[in-house]
């Protein structure tokens, strides 16, 4: 979940990410930003990299993951898409 609120000086944006089983935080990232920030993704990007440690402290996924064959063995491909996602195979992209 998240927000954005314009202030005075510019906006806050706050993210977090919950447990969906028992709705615990797992991972959660706030700052404030320029308008030029979020619209060039520069800010996404900040909130992505203060997000991705806190997940990876986590651990390997639980069971109802998959991962792709050729991303076995290589790091990060332990935390791939949910059950139902790629499936063994590569997604298809729509003609």
């Amino acid at each position: 979940t998240g927000s954005i609120f314009k202030t005075g000086s510019g906006y806050t944006m706050s993210l977090h990410i919950a447990n969906t089983r028992d709705g615990r935080i797992n991972a959660s990232s706030s700052g404030a930003y320029t308008l030029e920030a979020l619209e060039n993704l520069t800010g996404i990007r900040k909130a992505a990299a203060e997000l991705l440690p806190q997940l990876a402290s986590l651990g390997p996924v639980s069971d109802g993951f998959k991962q792709r064959p050729a991303e076995r063995g290589k790091a990060g491909g332990d935390r791939l898409a949910a059950s139902g996602g790629w499936g063994g195979r590569p997604p298809q992209t729509p003609r």
